[in-house]
């Protein structure tokens, strides 16, 4: 092994320090800066240190180029054969001997090794570099691996080694030790703000470049947002034939050949232009760069729970990563970064990007949880996991048979964790499999896998199968692909009936929660299986009656359909008749009028195959439909809209305020005591009720006892006698001022207001002339009789000569007509 310099790795100059930490503490923390040698000399270090007593190092890095370039570079400096003392392992390819004693793993091939020798006794210590990616797989390795500590191996060391370890904080892992920290060889970079711009990325990359080569020197690195993107450029450079330039592609499923290409040296007097995503972010230097164009856009995959689809979308970077790749202009000199946005923008930028573990889809993740042994949420996250996400997973497994009702993992389940494939296509290939379809399983998947195959929407899967010769003739690792999956999937099961299925009957396999049938004959909107609804966007084709939505984006409703294969019914019912089930449901239709039923429905999934009506007492939710119904719309509102129904509330009410009973009907009493009033009022053993066409103060008056039945008409009557024995309505519209509607005259002869609840609560008198139109309202007749009296009369009785208008009214006879009626 030769030696190194401390000026060249500044990384060195911390070496004993951290084998000191990694001796003393079970998780160790490296910062350290691109340039340091912490990815390309550390590891040879560690090994001929002893640290590991023999046992093997694994570093983790977050991509398979990543991961190819630095076992490449270690063997180098080690002065060995790649896939000897120095080898990797990364998807469908794996470079290693029985004398590796350093590994170079992508993050996901770690959590196959744990679930192969959960406690991986070969290795003594576990580097994940590059950490503060903070892919799912990083989260779910180290949380595996804290695991494997605490339950099998205290003496496993794990070194977590980054350029930016101080964005996020330990501490609540109980972490205390802090980073270990280094400088590396930094070089000044020059950041020049272009601004934003109407014009596509393209257009301003190809109206720019050419000024920005003649003012600098050194290869250029542009970032860009995504393939498209790459190639739209690309056409546009190639078309506008730059002079001198050699142009590169950079992208996480080029060939390792092309990408290799992106590493060696430019011809004589050209230099090279390398359009890249977020791939060359981090843990790649590529020689010669010397400027940076940036974008500030990638594609980032979200998830939405609700739905279960994964959008490609383009998202502004973080602070963070826009530091990161204007570093890549200064790893071997002082290099130029010219950033596609302007200051004022950048102030909107986040500091660092939400880790995949808080918005991902965790269906994978859970799986592999399961096979561990362990549930999710018990797991040493740095993060906790999104619990929403949690429980979507769950649905999904179930529903793809890979875990049983109680959670279980289930056979399926167990074959499906041995497969490097999504979970969906991983049921795929094990089902046909199973069934003597092996090689049209591995074919699916490897459609599945050429990506960008997937660009125009509304695409029937029919026409990618049919020109799939084609595709994966483009796909460079297909063949070993093909081998690795054929080597690891299931042996045709003998007991199952062989037959052929046709291409929708095995994407079925993969997607029965979202196969869908047609609402109606004429209708484009389909229910899917697993309750959610679809739309048929395609005007120039007829949508099929049923349907397999693989992939959609979420309208404004419903998801509209993207990809999709057309399936019989009886395909779904020959393929899945477990998935049938009778069911007694209770429906409630709110419009136009709230009405409750139940159907005996026969269903596939969530989709209604047919109904037949039943009484409400045969489904067990009519109680509970009827009771949230009632409290959606309110008990007491109900009440309201009834005849009498708010003045009885507001009787009861007053009856409490003045203490002659301890509760008013207020919607919890209402609701705790639905039972004795309301549930009487409904006939459940009909097909259906009109929740609002029934009258409940019969019932409602019950829930008084009879003494204070008796104490609400006596203190809170529904009429008041006047003097001249008339019998009026008290209107309670507002309980705090009851009042009654009366003509002057009756109340003659009368010095004190009435008055309820024992004199307690007056009421409000609305006065009204012999025509009975308004005169006066009064709380005080007695003060209205000595003073306003008097201008009332003044004002009617000319109006009204034949009524009496005494002088002293509190002494007069009441009356409740005119002068000569009275003397009659």
């Amino acid at each position: 092994m030769i030696s190194f310099s401390k000026d060249e790795y500044p990384v060195l100059a911390v070496q004993d320090l951290l084998i000191e930490s990694l001796l003393k503490d079970t998780i160790s923390i490296l910062e350290s800066p691109p340039g340091s040698g912490k990815t390309t000399v550390l590891p040879l270090v560690l090994l001929h240190s002893g640290l590991t007593e023999g046992k093997k190092i694994l570093m983790l890095e977050p991509r398979r180029i990543a991961t190819k370039n630095a076992a490449k570079r270690l063997s180098q400096l080690h002065g060995s054969v790649l896939g000897e003392t120095i080898g990797y392992r990364i998807r469908w390819e794996t470079k290693v001997s029985q004398n590796t004693q350093i590994e170079i793993v992508t993050e996901g091939i770690l959590t196959k090794m744990l679930l192969s020798d959960p406690e991986l006794k070969g290795y003594g210590l576990i580097l994940f570099d590059e950490f503060h990616e903070r892919n799912i797989d990083t989260d779910l390795g180290l949380a595996l691996i804290r695991s494997c500590q605490k339950l099998f191996r205290p003496d496993l060391k794990i070194l977590l080694m980054s350029a930016t370890i101080g964005n996020f904080s330990l501490h609540k892992w109980g972490i205390q030790n802090k980073p270990i920290q280094t400088q590396g060889k930094v070089y000044p970079v020059q950041i020049e703000y272009l601004g934003s711009s109407g014009k596509r990325i393209h257009q301003r990359i190809t109206d720019v470049l050419p000024t920005i080569l003649s003012k600098t020197e050194g290869d250029v690195l542009v970032f860009l947002s995504g393939k498209r993107e790459i190639f739209d450029t690309e056409s546009a450079l190639q078309f506008v034939a730059i002079p001198n330039i050699q142009i590169h592609t950079l992208y996480g499923d080029l060939s390792f050949a092309e990408q290799e290409k992106v590493f060696q040296k430019a011809k004589s007097g050209y230099r090279k232009v390398i359009l890249a995503t977020n791939i060359a972010e981090s843990s790649l230097t590529i020689p010669g760069v010397r400027v940076v164009l940036d974008s500030g856009y990638h594609k980032k995959v979200s998830f939405d729970a609700k739905t279960g689809l994964h959008r490609l979308q383009k998202k502004r970077i973080s602070i963070s990563s826009a530091t990161q790749r204007a570093g890549r202009a200064a790893r071997e000199a002082p290099g130029n970064c010219y950033r596609f946005w302007s200051l004022e923008e950048e102030r909107d930028f986040s500091e660092a990007d939400v880790p995949d573990i808080v918005q991902a889809d965790l269906s994978q993740l859970l799986l592999f949880c399961k096979a561990w042994g362990e549930d999710l949420e018990n797991l040493p996250f740095l993060d906790p996991p999104n619990r929403s996400h949690i429980w979507e997973a769950k649905e999904l497994l179930t529903n793809l048979q890979c875990l049983d009702e109680k959670g279980n993992l289930t056979y399926l389940g167990k074959l499906c964790v041995a497969v490097p494939l999504p979970i969906r296509l991983a049921v795929l290939c094990v089902k046909l499999a199973e069934l003597g379809q092996k090689q049209m399983g591995i074919e699916i998947a490897l459609l599945f896998e050429a990506q960008g195959l997937f660009e125009e929407v509304d695409k029937d899967f029919t026409k990618l199968w049919e020109n799939r010769e084609k595709i994966l003739g483009n796909l460079s690792h297909a063949k070993t692909m093909f081998q690795k999956l054929e080597s690891l999937l299931p042996a045709a099961n003998p007991t199952a009936e062989k037959k052929a299925i046709r291409l929708s009957g095995c994407m079925s396999f993969a997607y029965p929660d979202r196969i869908g049938k047609l609402r109606e004959p004429s209708d484009k909107r389909y229910k899917l299986a697993n309750g959610q609804g679809a739309i048929w966007t395609n005007e120039e084709s007829t949508p099929p009656k049923w349907i397999i939505v693989m992939d959609g984006k979420q309208g404004d409703q419903d998801i509209e359909i993207k990809y999709w294969i057309a399936i019989s019914e009886e395909e779904v019912f020959t393929l899945h008749p477990n998935r049938i089930l009778e069911e007694a449901v209770c429906i409630l239709e709110e419009k136009p009028d709230p009405i409750l039923k139940c159907v005996l429905q026969k269903k596939w999934g969530q989709i209604v195959l047919s109904e037949t009506n039943l009484s409400l007492e045969k489904s067990q939710d009519s109680l509970t439909k009827l009771q949230s119904f009632f409290e959606k719309y309110g008990y007491r509102n109900f009440l309201a809209s009834k005849a009498g129904g708010q003045t009885f509330l507001n009787r009861v009410e007053i009856l409490c305020t003045y203490g002659y009973i301890e509760s008013d009907f207020t919607e919890e009493v209402l609701a705790s005591k639905a039972s004795e009033w309301l549930l009487p009022l409904f006939d459940f053993q009909k097909t259906n009720c009109k929740l609002l066409d029934c009258e409940p103060l019969e019932h409602l008056e019950l829930l008084l006892s009879y003494s204070e039945r008796m104490l609400l008409e006596k203190e809170v009557p529904r009429y008041w006698i006047a003097p001249t024995n008339s019998k009026l309505l008290i209107d309670y519209s507002n309980p705090k001022q009851p009042k009654i509607s009366v003509k002057l005259q009756e109340l003659f002869g009368l010095r004190e207001t009435p008055s309820i609840a024992g004199g307690r609560l007056k009421l409000s008198l609305h006065l009204l002339s012999p025509g009975g139109k308004p005169v006066q309202v009064t709380s005080d007749l007695e003060s209205f009789w000595n003073h306003t009296y008097f201008d009332v009369k003044k004002e009617l009785k000319g109006r009204y000569p034949k009524h009496p208008w005494p002088d002293e009214p509190w002494q007069a006879l009441p009356t409740k007509g005119t002068k000569k009626q009275n003397l009659s």
